[in-house]
Order: C-alpha cells, then sequence, then structure tokens
C-alpha cells in the first residue's frame, strides 16, 4: 500500500501523490510509485520492516502526469554520410529508339555499299586467288622476292671471272705463233687452264636448281670450260716443242704440230659449248636484270 502522509518525514526522497484511479475502475495504486522520482545512484536506505522495491517504469496513464526523465549527458555522434546518389536508368524506350536507329543506319549503308555490286553469299563475289606476282598482293604493295634469284646473282659472278684469262690467253698463244717470249706463254696457257678447272669445282659448289635449264646450264659451262682447259694445256705444250725444237721456228713462226692442232680442237669444242651456255644464261640474265655475255665472255 502507498505511503500515508506521516511517512513523508521519513523519507525525504519520495514525495506523496494521489494515487489515480485504474481505467476501467479502481484498482490500487502501483507499489513502488513513489521511486519514480529518485535520482539514479542516489537512493534513499530502506525504511525498518520495509522491503526495497525494484524502480520500475510504469506506462503512461490518461490524464496523469508523465513521470520525469533523468537527464542525460548528450554525446556526440558524428553525422551520417550522404546517401549515394541513385542510378541513373535509361528508360526502356530510350534504348529500344537507339537500337532502332542504329539498326536502320547499317541497313541503308549496306545498301548503298552493295549497289550493283555482288555481295558476300554471291559465289562471283569471291576474290581470285593470287599467284604472287602482283607486287599489290605482297605485304606493303612490295614485289615478293624471288627465291631464284639469289642463285643467278652468285652463277653471275661466277661468270664474271671466267672472262678473266680471256687476254692473257689471246696474248700467249700470239706469242707462240710469232716464235716469242714462249717460256712466259707457256706459263700464261698452264696458269690459265689450272683456272678453268677452279671454276668447274666453283661451279658444282653453286645452287642451281631453282633457275631455269640449270641441268643444261651447267653442263654446257663444265663441257666449255673443260675444253678450254685442255686447249691451253695443247697451246703450252706447243710453246715447249717450238723452244726446244732448234726447227720449231721458221721465219719468225712456230712450226704447226700435233700440240698445235690438238688446241685447235679443244677450242672448237669449247667455243661450240660456250654458244650454247650463253643462250641458256642470257634468258636468266633477262629475267633478273643481270648481265648478258656473249660467248667469248665465257
Amino acid at each position: 500500500m502507498p505511503a500515508g502522509p506521516g511517512a513523508h518525514g521519513a523519507d525525504a526522497a519520495t514525495q506523496y501523490i494521489p494515487p489515480v484511479p485504474a481505467e476501467g475502475g479502481g484498482g490500487a495504486a502501483v507499489e513502488g510509485f513513489d521511486g519514480l522520482f529518485r535520482d539514479e545512484g542516489r537512493e534513499a536506505a530502506p525504511g525498518p520492516g520495509r522491503r526495497r522495491t525494484p524502480v520500475a517504469v510504469p506506462r503512461q496513464r490518461v490524464g496523469g502526469r508523465p513521470p520525469a526523465q533523468p537527464q542525460q549527458q548528450p554525446q556526440f555522434q558524428a553525422p551520417p554520410p550522404p546517401p549515394p546518389p541513385p542510378a541513373r536508368r535509361v528508360p526502356p524506350a530510350v534504348i529500344a529508339a537507339a537500337v532502332f536507329g542504329l539498326a536502320v543506319a547499317g541497313l541503308g549503308v549496306g545498301a548503298l555499299l552493295g549497289d550493283g555490286k555482288a555481295q558476300n553469299n554471291d559465289p562471283a563475289a569471291a576474290p581470285p586467288k593470287s599467284d604472287g606476282s602482283n607486287a599489290a598482293d605482297a605485304p606493303g604493295g612490295t614485289a615478293p622476292v624471288d627465291p631464284a634469284r639469289p642463285q643467278a646473282v652468285q652463277l653471275d659472278k661466277l661468270l664474271a671471272d671466267a672472262n678473266d684469262s680471256r687476254t692473257t690467253v689471246i696474248r700467249a698463244v700470239d706469242d707462240i705463233k710469232d716464235c716469242k717470249n714462249l717460256g712466259q706463254a707457256a706459263q700464261d696457257l698452264r696458269d690459265a687452264a689450272r683456272q678453268r678447272k677452279e671454276l668447274i669445282t666453283r661451279l658444282s659448289d653453286l645452287k642451281t636448281d631453282l633457275l631455269p635449264n640449270h641441268a643444261r646450264l651447267s653442263a654446257a659451262l663444265t663441257k666449255a670450260w673443260n675444253a678450254s682447259a685442255d686447249a691451253d694445256t695443247s697451246y703450252a705444250d706447243w710453246a715447249d716443242d717450238a723452244g726446244h725444237d732448234k726447227g720449231g721456228c721458221k721465219d719468225g713462226k712456230a712450226k704447226p704440230t700435233d700440240d698445235a692442232a690438238d688446241g685447235n680442237k679443244s677450242s672448237e669444242e669449247a667455243t661450240k659449248a660456250k654458244e650454247s651456255a650463253a643462250t641458256l644464261w642470257n634468258t636468266i640474265a633477262a629475267q633478273h636484270g643481270l648481265t648478258r655475255r656473249d660467248k667469248t665472255q665465257l
């Protein structure tokens, strides 16, 4: 039961408040109601013979005064971050209109490009296959490199060396006929013969398989240089005959001998082979822009 007026002096921390009738009829006041207005942490000691009632927060009654709430020290709180801006959504109608516009533009460009021309699904529209002979077909618009050209260039260098001894051979034979410088003439002719043999060896080391008629050309050059070497050797022996035989020279001229005849025969064979080789080579030279040669230059 609530404390009477006489208890006010015994418990200074409480204050007498007339009981508020309960809703819907009378009823006893809530026990412990006088503890609602005590300060937290400063409760009075219970009197003798009186039990300590736990403090309960009653709900506000109709027509009654709300109980005073204990004041709490305000605490600082950081303001919440601003919410992110809402994602901008493109209306579906705008997307559909854009797609439709692109489709119409594509059809218009295709109609302009394909007007009067074969389409991709037309078999006649397939580009012709290139054989690599057109310069525009090569990367960068440059003409493709002919794999046979390096072989032609190497053979051209070899043929240029074949003409080195021609002047020396002609002069040596003329000296023999006039019975002059016979020893030197014989030496020069034998040196020329060795050079012809070296040309044959170098020719066998070259690759000519990509050149047109390469087998016939190699055979003609080999035959020509072998015959020239035989002729040079025979003429050198003729010089020896003229120098050792007292009757080898008569009236300033060397007498004809079997060695001279053998030399002439071999020289004719070499000339015929050189004519055939020159014809085959000049075809290759014209194709690759190299030096043309006649039989006397081989």
